[in-house]
């Protein structure tokens, strides 16, 4: 096995191969649990496509009331009396929307609870699942939202813009938007490790090649660097307020002249328990010895702490999978010591070590094509997001288009890497499966729904598949 008679070199790579198979399973399969408990989602979206008719009530059309005339040129006065809905077909099941509302109390009341609200129907128009959540609107116009995925058999939903009380408000304009998870990064990372995982039993056979370690130990330190920054990107902006939020809140205080006291024991009333310690941390900073303001800032704490439940467990999941990466990345590095192979990268007469012209300008076209990737990412790092459709454009999509960048920047080095000591048959099977499963999904959605509607990630794979193919098919006898 592994044409090495080192047993510790042996269980150690069958180790790593069998938990790297295990986790890809889990996060092609599983993964939504880790977006479903533990979201950090912005409320900004890209590019997208209303799905509301007439969000803006212009005359009414398309909306179905109780009273006329509710309408007066800059938005619609309702209450829970009086709510005002519209119906939004071709809603496609179990996917990810983001529903808001514009709004803000009427002249007649300075403050009110409104609602977002959904009614999901299936095809007969049967009710199968009502959503709501509640707002407070003040004087200044703000936007409310919230992520929600449409149930199984989904096919209608009706949108309402609705107060809670008899208390009016003035509603702008009404949004529903489709946009992509981000669990389809995670899927993309099990497809990753699964092809390593193809890598390691394909030279259980074989034998050990340089080539997958010159590929597999930057991956899997990659991934590394990955979970570190997604805990720092947890700790530094899970359990803040919105700038958005607290600039409204803010300008609230200081329209109203609203004693700060009373702000932040109103903000525990209503269970705003973040803004009623940022108040008390304010209170705080100008009088260290206020019992009061340390009171309200314990009380809201402990109350914001049962919000957090899951925050605890998160971060050692975390932290736990991290030492499991490290060592995984430990034992790649023993292995390859042990190994006994050369670290010389003399090079070779021949390009890849081939005789073959069309295969050796194949890979040098792909040598060419990840250059030119890359230095698009260069010079428009946000490339990604602007041409990728309903993704979610935050924090966590901007660290996801740096790790695909960073992925291609490893095919970069593996290819320069066989360029000089000749093409890896492990490589070239790895290569192969990954482009294989990538084009199956492009071409039938239906391998892990890992798909992206963008043109340029579509042409990637397309090109990318080919030029493995036949480089494939050209080189049989590597394999043999």
């Amino acid at each position: 096995m592994f044409q090495t008679n080192d047993y510790i070199t042996k269980t150690l790579m069958l180790i790593v191969g069998i938990f790297l198979l295990i986790s890809s399973l889990l996060l092609i399969f599983n993964n939504q649990f880790f977006f479903e408990k533990y979201p950090i989602i912005s409320k900004k979206i890209s590019i997208n496509t209303e799905l509301v008719t007439n969000n803006s009530f212009q005359n009414m059309d398309g909306w179905n009331y109780i009273e006329n005339n509710l309408y007066d040129g800059k938005g619609v006065i309702s209450s829970i009396s009086n709510p005002v809905s519209s119906l939004v077909e071709s809603i496609d099941e179990k996917r990810l929307y983001k529903y808001s509302l514009v709004a803000k109390c009427s002249k007649s009341a300075d403050k009110g609870k409104g609602r977002l609200q959904l009614i999901w129907l299936s095809n007969d128009s049967s009710i199968l699942e009502s959503e709501i959540k509640l707002f407070d609107c003040t004087a200044q116009e703000k936007n409310h939202s919230m992520i929600t995925h449409s149930p199984a058999d989904a096919k209608y939903v009706i949108v309402f813009a609705s107060g809670h009380s008899e208390d009016k408000i003035i509603f702008k304009s009404v949004s529903l938007i489709k946009v992509h998870p981000n669990e389809n990064l995670l899927k993309l990372l099990g497809l990753f490790n699964f092809i390593i995982s193809l890598g390691i039993f394909y030279m259980a056979f074989k034998g050990l090649d340089r080539g997958f370690y010159i590929f597999s130990i930057p991956f899997i330190f990659l991934h590394i660097i990955w979970i570190i920054i997604l805990l720092l990107n947890y700790f530094t902006l899970s359990h803040q307020m919105s700038a958005e939020d607290k600039a409204a809140k803010m300008i609230e205080l200081a329209t109203k002249q609203t004693d700060l006291y009373d702000a932040a024991q109103l903000a525990v009333e209503n269970e705003e328990y973040q803004w009623a310690m940022e108040l008390t941390d304010s209170l705080i900073a100008l009088n260290n010895e206020d019992q009061k303001a340390k009171d309200i800032k314990a009380y809201a704490a402990d109350k914001f702490a049962l919000t957090q439940t899951a925050s605890n467990d998160y971060i050692f999941r975390s932290f736990s999978v991290l030492a499991i990466w490290i060592i995984l990345l430990g034992a790649l590095i023993i292995t390859r010591i042990r190994s006994g192979m050369s670290y010389s990268f003399k090079g070779l007469e021949k390009a890849f070590g081939l005789d073959d012209i069309i295969s050796k300008n194949l890979l040098i076209l792909s040598i060419i094509l990840l250059i030119l990737g890359l230095l698009n990412y260069i010079f428009d790092p946000g490339g990604f997001i602007k041409r990728t459709p309903y993704v979610l454009n935050d924090h966590f999509t901007e660290l996801s288009a740096l790790y695909l960048k960073m992925i291609l920047f490893i095919f970069l080095i593996t290819l320069i890497f066989q360029y000089r000591i000749g093409l890896s048959s492990t490589l070239l099977v790895m290569s192969t499966a990954l482009s294989t499963i990538l084009f199956i999904e492009l071409t039938t959605q239906l391998a892990f729904t890992l798909t992206f509607e963008n043109l340029y990630i579509k042409l990637l794979v397309f090109s990318y598949f080919f030029i493995n193919l036949l480089v494939f098919l050209r080189n049989r006898k590597l394999l043999l």
